[in-house]
């Protein structure tokens, strides 16, 4: 199974080897090595902003859901998880931080993984929405060609709503308790199940604008930082189209396929710039910049933040 998933992994990594191949490398090298820093400098400064304003997030949905854990804990717990979601396919690693905040508060495992999965849904969302819109927008004024885009990322954003209607919901749980005919355990599938909905169901209130009014930060302060990120490398393109390019490849960057979205990233912007008419080597430039100013990073800050990980403090 490890293997297999490990052979998935590496697809993202062919794919950059192939793009390395077919495009001048030491052009992409000098487009990095002329960079603006101090636009660099102010990027970055922008991806903490952003990075803090998401960790404030779902410190408000922890306070809603009862859990009282001091920030600077719940910043440590939430960096350590992000450096494992960066080196696990599909992301999944960020939801270690139900398993690092169950140990440190004792409180139940799956009311806190309906928080973290409230928390992602504000992202995956978000980043839909910008896409979706965006998207419409570039095609309508005749555009790179996105037809069929929207009608994909409105399919993607709607299925998992499916989840409120109370029939399906039920039809869930049901099919939870028939699991635990095979599966041994202290509580019936179907109850944990009913449970995380349950927990899910008091989080969909009004309090939530909170969240989504610190998402809406954390993002303007995202996609201004790869503004600046492209204006560095001499990326002559307007705010809304980075903004457009920079949401699709963080969506694809969720397939299991890679590992920070190596490879994934940097083939749909290597797309969208030839669209545009720009060389495939500033889209690699571009690329690198975002991987080092996200990935790296908060990567490196993570694997510290874990490696000194103390549950009873």
């Amino acid at each position: 199974m490890w293997r297999k998933l490990i052979n998935i992994r590496l697809i993202g990594f062919v794919i950059l080897a192939y793009l390395l191949l077919k495009i001048s490398r030491s052009g992409t090298l000098k487009i990095l090595v002329d960079c603006d820093l101090v636009l660099v400098g102010a990027a970055w400064l922008l991806m903490f902003v952003s990075t803090f304003m998401k960790f404030l997030r779902y410190q408000y949905i922890l306070i809603q859901q009862g859990v009282r854990m001091p920030l600077l804990r719940t910043i440590r717990f939430c960096l350590a998880a992000n450096y494992l979601s960066y080196v696990t396919p599909g992301r999944i690693g960020e939801f270690s931080k139900v398993y690092f905040l169950a140990k440190a508060s004792q409180a139940p495992a799956n009311r806190l993984a309906a928080g973290a999965l409230m928390d992602r849904l504000f992202d995956v969302y978000t980043l839909l929405l910008i896409a979706g819109v965006l998207g419409w927008a570039t095609v309508s004024a005749g555009g790179i060609g996105l037809a069929g885009l929207g009608w994909l990322i409105l399919a993607i954003a709607v299925a998992p709503l499916v989840l409120i209607i109370p029939a399906v919901r039920r039809t869930v749980i049901f099919l939870s308790g028939l699991l635990q005919k095979w599966f041994r355990g202290k509580k019936s599938w179907a109850e944990q199940v009913r449970l995380f909905f349950q927990e899910i169901d008091s989080l969909l209130c009004w309090r939530m604008i909170w969240c989504l009014a610190a998402t809406v930060a954390a993002y303007a302060a995202f996609f201004l930082c790869c503004y600046l990120l492209s204006r560095s490398v001499d990326v002559a393109l307007p705010f809304f189209k980075i903004t457009l390019f920079v949401a699709i490849a963080s969506m694809l960057s969720f397939l299991p396929i890679s590992v920070a979205g190596i490879g994934t990233r940097e083939a749909s912007l290597v797309y969208f710039f030839a669209a545009e008419g720009l060389a495939s080597e500033s889209a690699l430039a571009f690329s690198s910049l975002i991987f080092v100013s996200t990935y790296l990073l908060f990567g490196l800050i993570g694997f510290v933040a874990f490696m000194g990980l103390r549950y009873n403090q």
